[in-house]
């Protein structure tokens, strides 16, 4: 990779080096192999970490970013990184003529970013789930004290045919959690319309019915459960925002080191390619790269630099 001098200072959000990674991540297989590379290598200096970061906007990453899914980029750029590793310790002059340390240093701080991001999203989406569970509660309670107010009205309403058509009114609808929400409005409304009626009569009726200011109210209280449920149901399908930017950041590296050991590898065949994983492939294309950097380099190259390698 082309090192370029500039004057303008990084305006993108770039990413900050990784703190402690969440257990999740270090339970896995790849969090613990991410974090011994990281261990042994350390982590990129300020001044390469902002050069690098450059190199792409906030609009590029995202764009990236959004063509994939955190949890698989991060499973198939440990896998590079393992294999970059290998590469360095085993032909470490054949590789750095190629590929720098601190391109190497920038992706694995970045890959362990990412697996900060996912962990951070994954607690987001649990923590959603809770919610969504408490809110599912809530509705089903919501139906149940619909179900005992009407019972109560319907006893005082009797078969008079003013209060029968009120209570048709009021029913609504229940085909949905907004209607279920407005049904429960309107009928805690009649039953604070009924209660509040003078007269011995008027009470008898309503205590014979079960129909209580108490019973009213606790209805009324319940009547933002449906709306409250429909927002809490949400569930992203997608990684957030944030996850998409170090997962385009990690994505840009993965095309960049891809492209560098392509070079590698036809200058020795010594050097194995990076091949993209299933998470990966559709951006960055398992034979991308090999059929640019062969048509752009001669055939005879890399037999010559077999025949000169260790």
């Amino acid at each position: 990779m082309a090192t370029s001098k500039t004057t303008k200072k990084p305006t993108a959000n770039k990413p900050s080096p990784p703190s402690a990674k969440p257990a999740d991540k270090k339970a896995t297989k790849e969090g613990r192999a991410i974090d011994k590379l990281l261990a042994r290598r350390g982590p990129v200096d300020a001044a390469h970490r902002a050069a690098y970061a450059e190199l792409i906007t906030d609009e590029g990453r995202a764009a990236l970013g959004v063509k994939t899914r955190g949890p698989g980029v991060f499973r198939d750029a440990v896998a590079w990184c393992v294999q970059i590793d290998e590469a360095f310790a085993k032909y470490p002059a054949h590789v750095k003529a190629h590929y720098a340390d601190t391109l190497v240093a920038y992706l694995l701080e970045q890959t362990a970013l990412l697996g900060a991001a996912i962990d951070a999203q994954q607690t987001r989406r649990g923590e959603q789930h809770t919610t969504r569970s408490t809110m599912a509660e809530r509705e089903e309670a919501a139906r149940a004290a619909r179900a005992e107010l009407i019972s109560a009205l319907r006893g005082f309403a009797g078969r008079r045919d003013a209060e029968r058509n009120a209570l048709s009114l009021a029913l609504g609808r229940t085909d949905s959690l907004d209607a279920v929400a407005g049904s429960l409005r309107a009928l805690a409304a009649l039953g604070a319309e009924w209660l509040a009626r003078s007269g011995a009569t008027a009470a008898i009726q309503a205590a014979s019915a079960g129909l209580t200011n108490e019973g009213v109210a606790a209805v009324d209280a319940l009547t933002g459960a449906a709306s409250k449920s429909t927002l809490a149901g949400r569930r992203p399908a997608v990684d957030a925002p944030e996850v998409n930017l170090v997962e385009g950041t990690v994505l840009n590296e993965m095309d960049e080191a891809q492209r560098c050991f392509e070079e590698a590898h036809l200058a020795t065949p010594l050097i194995r390619r990076l091949t993209p994983g299933p998470a990966t492939r559709q951006v960055l294309g398992s034979k991308k790269a090999s059929k640019a950097a062969a048509a752009e380099a001669p055939a005879a190259d890399a037999p010559a630099a077999a025949a000169g390698a260790p």
